[in-house]
């Protein structure tokens, strides 16, 4: 730097920047060294299969662990294929969830993704769980009714999930007793 605080032309150079601001760098890497080290415990715990390292990085909530696109106990939701199965009169009707009939869902994002997910991992799901879920959207004469172009009289409506995994054969049937107010029949608040 000259006298009159200037820095001289240089060609294609920046100017040298003062020590004092090189202290603050040193720092500043090792809080972005804790931070990937926070946010890698979950991962790092499934890897080692020590519980302790995913709880901490769990609890942190710094350390995402996405399994959407995983195996849960042999089901990959993502390589699956879904069907909405229901009776009018007697006969049996099918129709495949495409992404056509799932956009025909209103509502933020959420509310459709809570639904989503209960249903694709619901075999892998506590009973009480997805079987809630279930009821409340797909239960007789619940919202999913118009949403999804059900006719009033569909009765037993149903998913059924089958897998698209190579070396794999599973079929599911997510079947639950819905009843009124879109609860499932035998669940612990039935009847209230």
């Amino acid at each position: 730097m000259l006298r009159d605080g200037a820095y001289p032309a240089t060609r294609g150079c920046l100017p040298m920047v003062s020590d004092r601001n090189h202290s603050h760098l040193g720092l500043r890497n090792l809080v972005a060294l804790v931070l990937l080290a926070l946010g890698l415990l979950q991962l790092a715990g499934v890897l080692t299969g020590a519980r302790v390292l995913r709880g901490i990085g769990a609890a942190s909530a710094a350390s995402p662990l996405p399994k959407v696109f995983s195996d849960v106990d042999g089901l990959e939701t993502f390589a699956s294929t879904f069907t909405l199965v229901y009776d009018v009169d007697g006969v049996e009707t099918r129709r495949l969830i495409t992404p056509e009939l799932y956009r025909q869902l209103r509502g933020p994002y959420w509310r459709r993704n809570v639904y989503g997910a209960a249903l694709s991992y619901g075999p892998r799901l506590p009973p009480p769980l997805w079987e809630s879920v279930f009821c409340y959207g797909l239960g007789p004469d619940r919202a999913f009714y118009a949403e999804l172009d059900l006719p009033v009289a569909a009765r037993n409506v149903r998913v059924q999930i089958d897998t698209n995994t190579r070396n794999r054969d599973g079929t599911w049937t997510l079947a639950p007793r819905c009843g009124t107010a879109g609860r499932a029949v035998g669940a612990e608040d039935a009847g209230r």
